[in-house]
């Protein structure tokens, strides 16, 4: 009788469970791996901690001290990841700083690397460190709560993104969970710039079912002006994803109407305007940075398989890379089925190429800005997936109106069965192989040969 009891509250357990909804079961997951990864990756090795946390600090710091500047946190950063077996990380926890008198105090942060100079983008974290300053001032502690205030902004943010979408949730679960593993338990001012395009991304795929202008409304506008001033303040790179507004049909269908209506005379002569235009502007292009070498450095850099880096090899690496490899494949083709199977629909075929090409958009853009660093090397191997991971969103259209164009559709069971399993394998495995690499063989935990 008793056992029986048990039965059908675990069934009624496992039964409330399943008919959580996506963005339910995104905080759910995201809170608990984000908290445990927190604690179970060593401070300083999931790359640039020392520098996000130094920028963390200073924007609450009226004297800016030595010990929380970007050289001293590098230093410690370079012995978590270089020398693993004698970084002591107790020490980094219970050793207490010296910040003398150094005063609360809001700066602007002077972020040169966003197009609006004025750093947000280590807010979250920011806040965080002024939480441990309080409690027990020392490198671990401001480092864990910095952490920790990332992944809860992260949380509560994709929370309202994937709640008022309306395409697929469960894709949005995979691509907003397994690409940004390494980077939701850090300080980094990745997790900002992931928040603010998956913002715009989806408002815009909302919007691209208007079709004039006039059925815009107030709040409408408001909030795509809202995202648009959120990239200004990401970095510079993600102002790439700007074009994919001329993709809403208000946008390009008058001016393809007003085109149509052009008498042939005209049209030749717009025809010819528009050819001088683009050979100006191929002109200038080459004079700044000498075509024919850009595109032979392109291809050295991503195609030509003697001459790509560490990072270029590992760009298309969607899983932390110190999972094998067929985790990554099996992880891909899964979201590609979500993606193509998950409540498709059809989209119009201005927002699908403006989508393909703010990603290529993108990818060439920052390769030219590395280019122009150094336009005399052959091979660029800075560039690593992270720049490209967040664009993915904007193949969605694309890949959706091919499962609707051949009626591809699965039980949402299945889908959500699909996503969550092979999310759950990958979140439990990298915590695993964090806490055994690092705390067992005493090897950097969230970084290999690969990157």
């Amino acid at each position: 009788m008793e056992n029986g009891r048990l039965s059908r509250q675990k069934f009624r357990s496992y039964s409330g469970f399943k008919r959580l909804k996506p963005e339910q079961y995104f905080c759910i997951v995201v809170l608990f791996f984000g908290l445990f990864a927190s604690i179970l990756t060593l401070p300083y090795t999931t790359g640039d901690e020392g520098y996000h946390l130094s920028k963390a600090y200073n924007l609450f710091s009226s004297q800016k001290p030595k010990l929380m500047d970007e050289a001293t946190l590098r230093e410690i950063e370079l012995k978590a990841i270089n020398d693993t077996s004698n970084f002591d990380a107790r020490e980094i926890f219970e050793k207490k700083l010296d910040l003398g008198n150094d005063q609360i105090k809001i700066n602007s942060g002077n972020e040169s690397a966003s197009i609006i100079p004025i750093d947000l983008m280590h807010l979250p974290a920011a806040l965080g460190v002024l939480l441990a300053r309080v409690i027990y001032p020392s490198y671990g502690v401001m480092l864990l709560f910095a952490r920790l205030f990332n992944v809860l902004f992260f949380t509560i943010c994709f929370y309202f993104v994937i709640k008022h979408s309306q395409i697929g949730k469960w894709q949005l679960f995979m691509l907003f969970t397994v690409p940004f593993l390494q980077k939701i338990a850090s300080p980094s001012y990745d997790i900002f710039c992931f928040v603010a395009l998956a913002a715009f991304v989806l408002h815009i795929f909302k919007l691209s079912k208007i079709d004039t202008i006039q059925k815009l409304n107030t709040s409408q506008i408001v909030y795509t002006i809202f995202t648009i001033i959120l990239l200004l303040f990401c970095k510079k790179n993600y102002i790439f994803a700007l074009p994919l507004i001329l993709g809403l049909p208000f946008i390009y269908l008058p001016i393809i109407n007003f085109y149509r209506k052009l008498r042939f005379p005209i049209k030749v002569v717009h025809s010819i305007v528009v050819l001088f235009f683009l050979m100006v502007m191929i002109y200038l292009f080459n004079s700044k940075f000498n075509l024919l070498n850009f595109v032979e450095t392109f291809y050295n850099s991503y195609f030509n398989v003697e001459t790509i880096g560490r990072r270029t090899r590992q760009m298309w690496y969607f899983v932390p890379t110190i999972l094998p490899s067929i985790f990554n494949l099996v992880w891909l083709l899964i979201l590609f089925l979500i993606i193509i199977t998950d409540k498709c629909r059809y989209w119009s075929r201005g927002v699908i190429v403006a989508g393909i090409c703010t990603f290529f958009v993108n990818w060439i853009g920052i390769f030219g800005g590395f280019y122009q660093i150094n336009p005399n090397v052959k091979v660029i191997g800075e560039l690593s997936g992270r720049y490209l991971h967040p664009f993915l969103i904007l193949l969605i259209p694309y890949l959706q109106n091919f499962g609707a164009k051949y009626s591809l559709n699965l039980p949402e069971a299945t889908v959500r069965r699909l996503a969550v399993v092979s999310t759950n394998i990958i979140l439990v495995s990298y915590l695993f192989l964090v806490f055994y690499r690092g705390f067992i063989l005493k090897i950097c935990p969230t970084w290999t040969n690969m990157g």
